[in-house]
C-alpha cells in the first residue's frame, strides 16, 4: 500500500494552477437513483436513472496575486464553466488524474476574521463529463520543440505503454499555466501514438495557444472515438515552425 498526502495533490482549472493556495479539496461523485421497491420486496430497492453528478469543494488561503486562487475563482469566474484537472497520486508521467470537461464555478466565499489569515472556499459542479485518466506530461516548462518532459528530440523515451491499443478512443486534456506568446501562431500541442514505439502519427491536436493570459485555449479537452495505439506521448512545437515560445503546461489522456 502506497499512502498519499497533500504534497502529492494538484488542481488546475481554466489555465490557473491553484494548488499552492489550497489547504484541502474534496471530490464527490454520485449516481442518481430512484426507489423501485415493489410489494413483495423485503428490502428497499433502488435503481440508477442513468445520470451522474459531481462536486469539487475547495478551501484555502486568500491570495490575490496574478494567476492565483482569487483570480481563478472569484468575481467574474463564478457561474463560468471551464476545463479542470486534478489528482492525488502525484504529477509524474503515468500517474492517475481526473479530468472535468466542464467545471462550473458554483460558489465562492471569502472568510475574514480578526487575528487570522483571510481564507476562501469554493465549489465546482460538473457541467459535462468527469473521467479518469493518466498523466502524459506533468505541469512543466517547455523551452524547445520536443516530446514530453525535457523536450526530448524524439518520442523514443517519454511514451506511456498502455499494453494494448484501445479501439474505443480517448479524450485528452491540456492545461497551460504560462505562455510567452512570442509568436502570433502560438504553441501547438498534440497527442502522438504508435503501435510499435518506432513509427509515430498524430492522434489529435489541441487548438493553438496564442494568448499570453488564461482563456479557453489554455484549458482544453479534445475527444475522439478513433482507435488509439498502444504507445502514447505528446509533442509540442511552435505552430508556425519557428523558434519555440516558452510555455508551462500539463497533458493527460483518458482512454475510453
Amino acid at each position: 500500500m502506497a499512502l498519499k498526502s497533500g504534497p502529492d495533490a494538484f488542481l488546475y482549472v481554466g489555465g490557473y494552477n491553484i494548488t499552492g493556495d489550497l489547504t484541502e479539496f474534496k471530490d464527490h461523485l454520485e449516481a442518481k437513483t430512484e426507489e423501485v421497491t415493489v410489494l413483495n420486496s423485503s428490502y428497499q430497492l433502488n435503481a440508477p436513472v442513468g445520470t451522474k453528478m459531481a462536486k469539487l469543494e475547495l478551501a484555502g488561503f486568500y491570495n490575490d496575486a496574478a494567476l492565483a486562487g482569487v483570480a481563478a475563482l472569484a468575481n467574474t469566474q463564478v457561474g463560468t464553466v471551464r476545463v479542470a484537472v486534478y489528482g492525488v497520486e502525484g504529477t509524474a508521467t503515468g500517474k492517475r488524474f481526473v479530468g472535468w470537461s466542464g467545471a462550473l464555478t458554483a460558489h465562492f466565499e471569502r472568510i475574514v476574521a480578526r487575528d487570522a489569515i483571510s481564507k476562501i472556499t469554493a465549489r465546482f459542479e460538473n457541467n459535462g463529463i468527469v473521467e479518469p485518466g493518466v498523466v502524459l506530461r506533468p505541469l512543466a516548462a517547455a523551452t524547445a520543440t520536443g516530446f514530453g518532459v525535457g523536450n526530448a528530440a524524439s518520442a523514443s523515451g517519454p511514451a506511456i505503454d498502455f499494453g494494448t491499443s484501445n479501439v474505443s478512443g480517448a479524450a485528452a486534456y491540456l492545461m497551460m499555466t504560462h505562455s510567452s506568446g512570442a509568436t502570433s501562431s502560438g504553441v501547438s500541442v498534440e497527442i502522438m501514438h504508435s503501435v510499435d514505439h518506432e513509427t509515430w502519427a498524430s492522434y489529435g491536436g489541441f487548438s493553438n495557444v496564442t494568448a499570453t493570459g488564461p482563456n479557453s485555449s489554455w484549458a482544453q479537452r479534445i475527444n475522439s472515438t478513433a482507435p488509439i495505439q498502444r504507445y502514447v506521448t505528446e509533442r509540442h512545437r511552435d505552430a508556425a515552425g519557428s523558434s519555440f515560445s516558452s510555455a508551462v503546461f500539463f497533458v493527460g489522456l483518458a482512454p475510453h
